[in-house]
């Protein structure tokens, strides 16, 4: 999988933190691709009777920076990989699957929002996307690998503290403030 050196599109995520019990600190974020069309990759006759076309996936490390506004910006271009003949049966065509964000607490829990491509479409119509995390998760030691994932509003008793990451769509013409390092 080839990456474009230079991806555009003006797409990005907008992530805004409400109702933190302390300071996070940020992981990364991540764009998750899959080829589209599954004819231009051979087929694997090692997994199913008949054989099976599965399309690639490729996750890469996002561009993010801090607005004005504080919220947290992830670039999202279509074309961050390249379309290319990657079997020798066709252009292979990627599309963005989902965008990551993942944050801790200084505890160490670890925090993930995903979101997919259909809910990223909904918010460029002017949705947002709202996830609440339990306020005690923020508290609680950091374990090797679970993270705790984002809940719709509704999803917690109400008299469970939570707080809050809204998703919303941004244009990015408009102009960062400048890239994390």
């Amino acid at each position: 999988m080839k990456t474009n050196p230079t991806a555009h599109g003006g797409n990005a995520v907008a992530f805004q933190l409400s109702g933190l019990p302390g300071a996070v600190r940020l992981l990364g974020a991540q764009l998750h691709y899959e080829v589209k069309n599954r004819d231009c990759v051979p087929m694997d006759h090692g997994l199913a009777v008949g054989g099976v076309r599965l399309p690639p996936q490729y996750a890469l490390a996002a561009s993010f920076w801090l607005a004005p506004d504080s919220a947290l910006v992830v670039e999202t271009p279509d074309d961050a990989l390249i379309d290319e003949d990657y079997f020798g049966l066709g252009v292979c065509h990627w599309e963005l699957e989902s965008v990551s964000l993942a944050f801790a607490s200084r505890s160490g829990a670890r925090f993930v929002a995903t979101l997919s491509t259909s809910e990223v479409q909904k918010m460029r119509g002017g949705d947002i996307r709202v996830m609440q995390y339990l306020a005690s998760d923020y508290a609680s030691p950091g374990k090797p690998d679970p993270a705790i994932f984002g809940e719709r509003p509704g999803f917690y008793p109400a008299d469970k503290p939570v707080f809050a990451l809204t998703a919303s769509y941004r244009n990015i013409n408009d102009g960062p403030s400048g890239p994390i390092e």
